[in-house]
């Protein structure tokens, strides 16, 4: 995953508004490869908390969950998880009378199809031999997640190769880039990282504010997991250490989120969620953060 990042001098944001997950072959039962995540939200800390919780709810679901989805189709669990962030943004936003807003824009792919839910106007395009396409929704640009009792999403899938790229923006740059600069952008320049460098670059020359986040992943095949791969060449990757990316989730250690049910494509809808002192002691977690706010 190659990421350029320019944060907005005047939010008070601590950490990044996006994340990008990279599972291994077989990691996941459903089939997915990768799992990527904008939240900006705004500037008020209430939405500053409302998309930080937002990218929260999903990546700890990932994170925790991945090795027990049991999915036919991603884009329904994708619908669920920011139908229930929205839920719980506009029961904050009724109960302190305050603006948890923020927009989403949630993306997953196997190695054959790619799939987003969004809200707000972050951007998705594919870069196929030579040419960006983008990857559009169901509707325009959807309210933001906590305006309304019932999230208005917008849906969008498409088939993607090996060799793809997918480059991912956040709103502030959507509104600048079109495909064919960006499909220029990245003909002359095949390095990802320095390709989302000058899209950065060109924005801040163009005078663009706001978090200027530009993403881009190749779509390749899988790594074999460690199960599968020969004992010598496991060996070796235990002597140099782990992978950056297996280290960072050990050390979140994160925890699921959202109710159980969210596992399980097949479960009834009318099952109530089983209970789950981890989603008691994040909610108790967040709603002290916003009670302390208000008093402020």
């Amino acid at each position: 995953m190659h990421v350029n990042y320019q944060s907005d001098k005047r939010e008070a944001r601590k950490r990044a508004p996006y994340f990008s997950i990279v599972l291994e072959r077989g990691e996941c039962p459903a089939g997915l490869i990768f799992l990527s995540e904008i939240a900006v939200g705004g500037r008020t800390p209430e939405r500053i908390q409302a998309s930080e919780y937002a990218l929260d709810v999903v990546k700890g679901f990932f994170l925790s969950k991945a090795k027990e989805l049991i999915i036919k189709d991603p884009t329904s669990l994708l619908q669920r998880l920011t139908d229930f962030i929205n839920r719980k943004l506009y029961q904050q936003c009724k109960e302190k009378g305050a603006e948890f807003y923020t927009d989403a824009m949630i993306i997953a792919a196997s190695e054959e199809r790619l799939y987003s839910i969004s809200t707000g106007d972050a951007r998705v395009y594919v870069y196929h031999q030579g040419e960006v396409s983008e990857l559009r929704g169901n509707k325009g640009v959807a309210i933001d997640l906590g305006r309304n009792q019932e999230a208005e999403l917008s849906v969008a899938s498409m088939d993607i190769d090996l060799g793809d790229v997918v480059i991912f923006l956040s709103p502030a740059l959507s509104e600048v880039f079109r495909p064919q600069e960006i499909s220029v952008i990245l003909q002359k320049e095949k390095d990802l990282d320095k390709a989302s460098l000058i899209i950065n670059t060109l924005a801040q020359r163009k005078g663009i504010e706001g978090e200027l986040v530009t993403m881009a992943w190749e779509v390749s095949a899988a790594e074999p997991s460690p199960k599968e791969k020969p004992v010598e060449e496991l060996s070796a990757e235990e002597e140099e250490g782990k992978s950056v990316e297996t280290a960072t989730r050990e050390e979140e250690k994160p925890v699921a989120l959202v109710p159980e049910s969210f596992i399980d494509e097949e479960e009834e809808p009318e099952r109530e969620p089983k209970a789950d002192e981890h989603i008691e002691r994040i909610k108790k977690s967040w709603l002290g953060k916003w009670k302390g706010k208000r008093r402020e």
